[in-house]
C-alpha cells in the first residue's frame, strides 16, 4: 500500500480524511533465509500496524496467505464487512493488469465488494453502505500496462511515505 499510494493517503489524511488500510495478504511467503513462516506473519502484521500508525490510519488485516488470495464469495463477503465497518467514500486498489496474482485478485475482490457493500442483498454483520465508494486504481510498480488518467502532487508528503516504507524492515533486507 505504502509504495503505490502512500503519498496519496498522506495527502488525504492531511486534508482531513479518515484513512484505513486493508492488508489482504499475510506476507508469509516472502521469507528471508532462516526465517519461520509462523513468526514472519506476526512480523509483517506488526510492520503494517506500525506503518498505519505513522499515517494515522486504521488497519484492517484480511489475512489471506500469500499466493492464495482469490476472488470468491467468501473473500467478497469478508471485504464487504470491512467496507461496512469503515464506511469509505473512496477505495484505492491495485489495477487489473498488475504483475502479481495476489494484486490482481485484490483488485477483483475490491471492485466487487465496493458495489456489493451498498446492496441489501449481501448480508453481513454491519449496516449496508448508503452508496458504493468510488474506486481508484493505483499504478503498478513498474507502470506495466498502466496509463494514468490524473496525477496527484504528493511532494510535501514524501517524508511520511518514506517513514511508512521504512516500517517494513523485513522487506528491506
Amino acid at each position: 500500500t505504502e509504495i503505490i499510494c502512500g503519498g496519496t493517503l498522506a495527502r488525504a489524511k492531511k486534508d482531513g480524511a479518515a484513512i484505513a488500510v486493508c492488508v489482504m495478504c499475510q506476507g508469509d511467503k516472502g521469507l528471508p533465509a532462516g526465517a519461520s513462516a509462523e513468526k514472519f506473519v506476526e512480523v509483517r502484521q506488526s510492520e503494517a500496524s506500525e506503518a498505519a500508525e505513522a499515517l494515522g490510519a486504521k488497519l484492517f488485516w484480511f489475512g489471506s496467505p500469500d499466493g492464495e488470495l482469490i476472488d470468491s464469495v467468501e473473500s467478497r463477503r469478508k471485504l464487504i464487512e470491512i467496507y461496512r465497518q469503515f464506511v469509505p467514500t473512496l477505495v484505492i486498489t491495485h489495477g487489473p493488469e498488475d504483475y502479481h496474482a495476489d494484486h490482481r485478485a485484490a483488485h477483483a475482490i475490491a471492485e466487487a465488494a465496493s458495489w456489493f457493500a451498498a446492496s441489501r442483498g449481501h448480508v453481513t454483520a454491519s449496516k449496508v453502505l448508503e452508496a458504493p465508494p468510488a474506486l481508484w486504481l493505483a499504478d503498478t510498480l513498474n507502470m506495466s500496462g498502466f496509463v494514468p488518467e490524473f496525477y496527484l502532487d504528493v511532494t510535501e508528503h514524501v517524508a511520511l511515505k518514506k517513514r511508512m516504507l521504512h516500517c517494513h524492515r523485513s522487506q528491506l533486507q
